[in-house]
């Protein structure tokens, strides 16, 4: 599967772009690489999430994938992009922009409750 090896590599590359960002002093482009790779890693994450939910025969014998757990997973990569954003943007916040991620629980919270309902999806 595409996305299982997309996230594969992302995990893969961590060790050396943490070890590329505590060499060098923090700028947009440190930033750019190690929270692109994260958004990497949640993106391909949240698309294997997608496509268990969308063919529960994978969940033979166990609970299928929950709506909420999905949209979670998307809620997660659309917090990284906007920490990615801010970060390279205004570089005097750099990698304190990670600190966003803090509120993708409140942010999954908000979301209305039928979007978190267990019908199945098309």
């Amino acid at each position: 599967m595409y996305w299982s090896g997309l996230w594969t590599l992302a995990i893969v590359m961590l060790p050396i772009q943490t070890a590329l960002i505590t060499h060098f002093q923090a700028s947009s482009g440190t930033v750019a690489l190690y929270c692109g790779n994260l958004v990497l890693a949640s993106g391909a994450l949240a698309m294997l999430s997608i496509y268990v939910r969308r063919h529960p025969e994978l969940s033979a014998g166990r609970t299928p994938l929950p709506r909420d757990e999905v949209i979670g997973t998307l809620v997660v990569v659309g917090t990284l992009l906007l920490a990615l954003a801010i970060g390279t943007v205004f570089p005097r916040v750099n990698f304190w922009a990670l600190l966003l991620m803090l509120l993708s629980g409140p942010a999954h919270r908000l979301i209305p409750a039928r979007w978190r309902g267990t019908e199945s999806v098309a």
